[in-house]
């Protein structure tokens, strides 16, 4: 009875072996023996020997499951790896290594804002394995190796701008796998300036800024002049994205008639600055004055004379109620000692007539006349 439970348990161990094993191709690992166990080589001209102590190893490269033998491998290749694969206290008893690698991502650090494409890129393992990534987001499954057989591996590699989501995937010589996640940032493009207003030589306390961006930490006014002050106002709620336009209203009246600069500055998260270059403008935040607004009638005609005080006049126009399809149109644009004159032609019937006088710095007013012709 004894006789059998030996060779029933010989029987399972050299199965478990052949199954535990079969993993084994040509990865070097440590065979690990005790005091009187046979080591037996594949090929015939190395000889076999007897494990002289206990814990004894010899680094072997390959197991052969069907001869029970082994063939040796390299020393410095298993002198990084496991203590012990396979061995025990008989010639078919072993241990193998069924514990999982352990990842150390040293760079990229984890949710951290790069402003580079090309980053450090360093991993490391506690045991030699080969390492891969699997990009998450572009990368359809496809892994990418990083290094075989190794402890560390260390470059440069270039990701894109935006979210970046890896795997990182450790698979030791025994086929144990690991795995851990990272996600970083990256905004590698500065912020593009494309227009701001006003263009003109005017300002009236409006300005507005068309701009690229998807990362925006904050977008800046600078506005004023060295004798009554430099002023700096946030823009809020601008969005992210290509060609957006965000604009902004500041009180001009301590500025008034006064030439000041100003430019604006957008900040990425990723700390890229851009300006815009400066604009000189002068400041008119007065409205125009109609200080008298006479007319009189001969038949159709109508002769209107109108005293504006306004230095920067842009034009003076005039809109017919009577007519639903009529646009402004021009009475003046420019003064003669203050006065605009202007005759025009009406049709028989109640005209609601607004003239309205505009200065170059968008400021305006404006007075109504109702004649009846």
């Amino acid at each position: 009875m004894k006789t059998k439970t030996i060779i029933l348990s010989t029987i399972l161990i050299t199965t478990f072996l052949i199954i535990i094993l079969a993993s084994f191709a040509s990865a070097d690992f440590w065979a690990c023996f005790n005091r009187g166990q046979s080591i037996d080589f594949c090929n015939p001209k190395i000889q076999d020997r007897v494990a002289p102590s206990d814990n004894y190893r010899i680094c072997m490269s390959i197991y052969n499951e069907t001869g029970s033998c082994f063939t040796p491998g390299d020393p410095s290749a298993c002198n990084s790896g496991p203590y012990c694969v396979m061995g025990g206290t008989g010639n078919s008893s072993f241990e193998a290594d069924s514990e999982a690698p352990i990842i150390i991502i040293n760079s990229p650090i984890n949710n951290q804002l790069y402003n580079k494409r090309s980053i450090d890129f360093s991993l490391s393992v506690n045991e030699k394995s080969d390492l891969y990534y699997e990009d998450l987001i572009k990368g359809r499954g496809k892994l990418t190796r990083v290094c075989s057989n190794c402890f560390q591996n260390e470059r440069k590699r270039s990701f894109g701008d935006g979210e970046n989501s890896l795997m990182i995937i450790a698979k030791d010589v025994m086929g144990n796998y690991a795995y851990e996640n990272l996600t970083f940032f990256i905004d590698s493009k500065k912020p593009q300036i494309h227009k701001v207003e006003p263009q003109s030589q005017f300002a009236n306390g409006e300005f507005t800024i068309t701009y690229s961006e998807d990362n925006i930490v904050s977008i800046k006014l600078n506005y004023g002049n060295a004798e009554t002050g430099i002023k700096t106002k946030e823009l809020t709620e601008c969005s992210n994205g290509k060609k957006q336009t965000c604009s902004t209203n500041v009180n001009l009246d301590e500025y008034d008639g006064q030439q000041i600069t100003y430019s604006f500055t957008i900040k990425d998260k990723g700390n890229n600055e851009v300006s815009s270059k400066e604009k000189k403008l002068d400041v008119d935040i007065s409205f125009p004055e109609i200080t008298e607004l006479t007319y009189t009638q001969s038949g159709k005609y109508v002769y209107f004379t109108i005293a504006i005080d306004e230095s920067n006049l842009e034009n003076v126009e005039y809109l017919d109620s009577m007519d639903s399809k009529a646009k402004s149109t021009t009475m003046c644009s420019k003064l003669k000692n203050g006065i605009c004159e202007k005759k025009i032609s009406l049709k028989p019937g109640e005209h609601i007539i607004n003239i309205q006088v505009n200065d170059r710095a968008g400021n305006s007013i404006s007075e109504t006349r109702t004649i009846i012709i």
